[in-house]
């Protein structure tokens, strides 16, 4: 963890010193607060021996409080001021093959105000997600891993546990959440992985029963880096009832009734999204691609219903993350074209940041703060009212969306 165990508080119209510590009071805290001279009516606050969910949960909570512009606990840059690696552009603006990449979503920079700890991220994949993996190995960094392939008629798994293989599924969840000690990081590294493989044909029950599994072992973001195949680009696929009843389900039960944030890749057909019921669905984060050149992906689909884009690997760049131990000659670690598979893991990694820095949010506020959030790249005259077919909002910008986060008033979940 890299909370400082200091947190920050700004009353609204320059509060008073005495107004805040009767604040923190009346949430139980005997906190000692010192003036930041630089900002009328902010304070830093020390609150002892704390645990750092504890300090999170309470500063959303202060947050919510009427009279206060700001509250959220200190988080340090790691030793490494970049905290990711060369390769990935992705993260942070970098220089490879001699030339400067500054098209990623600006993640590193975010780190210093979250890094998505204590937030369970759900990666539900069609193949094994490789958890002996060194960049998930740190303690209660997987949890309520599964498999839902078979599904049987009594709609219980088969199956406990992901045993390793799978690139895509391990490339995925790298880029989302991988902790960044060896050879890559996630966006979200201080998060925790729920893995789920779900292998069956699309439509069938199984996908609903993985929503289900990862909504009821705690996951707070559910990434699905897949959907419609790429051939035939005009066919549609709908989504059918018993998905549509758990993705409903996602956001009415998920988080304590704040609703998990459920991103699906807008699909690989070099076609419309629109014709995808999954990535369509009103309920969902629908994620494009976009590449070191700063342009959409050809290959990822556009459409009304895209919501943003994240980069991605493709003809300008490809994109690093981890692979399967015993997959990779020589490191765990490779280059891919990621696709829209690659761009929903990221932003999902980024609704994490978003979650961790202030986890009063509903469902629907992420997406919110990840569309005010996004920069908008791409012909200015292909937005209208925000909104790009091409771009959806534009590409993630995960300081900002922490910042957005942090700054919003925060809705306490009732009782």
């Amino acid at each position: 963890m890299l909370c400082s165990g200091v947190a920050v508080l700004r009353l609204a119209e320059g509060g008073t010193a005495l107004a805040a510590m009767q604040l923190l009071e009346q949430h139980g805290l005997h906190a000692r607060i010192w003036p930041l001279l630089w900002a009328a009516g902010a304070f830093a606050w020390d609150p002892g021996e704390i645990d750092d969910e504890v300090l999170f949960a309470t500063a959303g909570m202060l947050a919510a409080e009427s009279n206060v512009d700001v509250c959220y606990p200190i988080v340090l840059y790691p030793n490494d001021p970049q905290g990711c690696f060369p390769q990935q552009w992705h993260l942070a603006r970098t220089t490879l093959e001699d030339r400067l990449v500054d098209t990623g979503a600006n993640v590193a920079a975010a780190w210093h105000l979250s890094r998505g700890d204590g937030v369970v991220l759900a990666l539900i994949d069609p193949e094994e997600i490789d958890t002996s993996h060194e960049e998930f190995g740190e303690a209660g960094k997987v949890v309520h891993p599964q498999d839902v392939t078979p599904f049987p008629e009594d709609g219980r798994p088969e199956t406990t546990g992901v045993v390793p293989g799978g690139d895509h599924g391990t490339f995925c969840a790298g880029i989302a959440v991988a902790n960044g000690d060896h050879g890559a990081s996630g966006v979200a590294p201080g998060a925790h992985l729920l893995p789920v493989r779900c292998a069956s044909a699309l439509g069938g029950l199984a996908e609903a029963q993985a929503i289900w599994w990862a909504v009821t072992h705690g996951a707070d973001v559910v990434a699905c880096p897949w959907g419609p195949p790429s051939l035939p680009r005009d066919v549609s696929y709908p989504l059918p009832p018993h998905t549509q009843w758990a993705l409903d389900f996602a956001i009415r039960v998920g988080r304590g009734g704040l609703g998990a944030v459920v991103l699906f890749s807008a699909g690989n057909r070099s076609s419309t999204m629109d014709t995808n019921g999954y990535a369509a669905h009103e309920n969902v984060i629908s994620v494009g691609a976009c590449g070191a050149d700063g342009l959409r992906i050809s290959s990822s689909d556009k459409g009304e219903r895209l919501w943003c884009v994240f980069p991605s690997g493709g003809p300008a760049l490809k994109i690093w993350s981890t692979i399967p131990m015993e997959s990779g000659p020589d490191s765990p670690y490779d280059w891919r074209n990621g696709g829209t598979s690659a761009a929903v893991s990221g932003a999902a990694g980024v609704a994490a940041l978003v979650l961790a820095a202030n986890p009063w949010l509903q469902w629907w506020d992420v997406r919110a703060v990840l569309a005010e959030a996004c920069d908008r790249i791409g012909p200015a005259e292909s937005y209208v009212a925000g909104h790009s077919t091409e771009f959806g909002h534009g590409r993630v910008n995960a300081l900002a969306a922490v910042q957005i986060a942090m700054r919003r008033r925060a809705t306490a979940p009732t009782p």
